[in-house]
């Protein structure tokens, strides 16, 4: 089957939403959650703690989950609506966590200190926190940019706080290797205009709209506000110390996917199939990369391209629904000029 089917059938309705109609969907299916420390979180399907089996989603650069930017909801949302179309009531449900700046106490000096050296692991273990808190089953933690390399940092520390982590899910993670700071913000400022591009391939008006509207004010609020953290977590991204993490993932048999832009600075291509000859035989059975063709950073915005590719994370990666029996291998491109999943070498 391909993954384009199933996601062009939940996304043909939507087509003719204005970004007020969308947001109202959204809202009404979502459960705006605060913890005792103040740290707002947003749920679908799980208006009632335990929140049991999830697909826990830790976005880009950005600050609080707020109805101010409703994109992190919007893609939420409609991760949840293809679990249901594919899983029905049984699907699980999904997490919308903040960014670093909207958890509770990120910006303690000696904290701060820890994520210049690359070390997220205070960060990662408030988030288990408040995964703990809110009663997680097994989860798949679904990670872009900043995200994902959290989202590594998550996976690795998950024992230790009881949660048990279905697979990961990494879309352009920017700590695979070794990359200075000054890099990292000249890539993420060069990428501006290109992520412009890729939204503009998003075949939902609302979508665009409300990106480049409401999305655009959050995120120069979020880069403006915490000057040092952000620049600390620049830093600590630079020191490449997510490929440590995730071979530590790996030795336990947790698999791990990661997509990138074919064009993408924050996460090249070339770093994710690097990687992967690091890996000796018995973690790189539970490990592959996907590369989204002609897409820069900004795939993440462009629905079809999102969906599709987090369809096939959970049809080969995850435990959390059945994958069809035509589902066939994890492709190494999902190909946008013909929408379908394509073999390709690295040759």
């Amino acid at each position: 089957m391909s993954v384009t089917q199933p996601v062009a059938e939940l996304l043909r309705p939507l087509y003719a939403y204005t970004v007020d109609d969308l947001v109202q969907r959204v809202r009404a299916a979502a459960t705006d959650h605060q913890t005792e420390d103040g740290v707002r979180f947003v749920t679908f399907g799980a208006a009632d703690e335990p929140i049991g089996d999830a697909l826990v989603c830790l976005g880009p650069f950005g600050g609080r989950v707020d109805w101010a930017n409703p994109l992190p909801m919007v893609r939420g949302h409609l991760m949840h609506e293809l679990l249901r179309q594919l899983a029905g009531p049984k699907a699980p449900a999904v997490v919308v966590l903040p960014g670093p700046t909207g958890l509770a106490g990120v910006r303690d000096p000696a904290l701060r200190r820890a994520y210049h050296a690359g070390d997220f692991g205070p960060i990662a273990d408030r988030y288990l926190a408040v995964l703990t808190r809110a009663g997680v089953g097994r989860v798949c933690l679904h990670g872009f940019s900043q995200g994902a390399s959290l989202a590594g940092f998550v996976a690795a520390r998950a024992a230790a706080h009881g949660v048990d982590v279905d697979s990961v899910a990494l879309g352009d993670p920017p700590g695979l290797r070794s990359t200075n700071w000054p890099t990292i913000a000249w890539r993420y400022v060069r990428e501006g205009a290109s992520i412009s591009d890729d939204v503009s391939h998003n075949p939902l008006e609302s979508y665009r709209n409300a990106y480049r509207t409401l999305a655009a004010r959050a995120r120069t609020n979020a880069l403006v506000s915490e000057i040092r953290l952000n620049l600390a977590l620049a830093r600590g991204h630079g020191r490449g110390r997510l490929s440590a993490e995730l071979r530590g993932v790996l030795d336990r048999g947790i698999p791990v996917g990661i997509t990138v832009g074919e064009h993408s600075r924050m996460s090249p291509a070339a770093a994710g199939q690097a990687f992967l000859r690091t890996l000796p035989d018995a973690q790189r059975r539970h490990c592959d990369l996907l590369v989204i063709a002609d897409r820069h950073h900004g795939w993440l915005h462009d629905t079809p391209v999102l969906l599709q590719s987090l369809l096939i994370h959970l049809w080969h990666k995850s435990r959390l629904i059945d994958a069809p029996a035509d589902a066939g291998p994890w492709p190494q491109v999902l190909g946008l000029a013909t929408g379908h999943s394509q073999q390709h070498s690295d040759s």
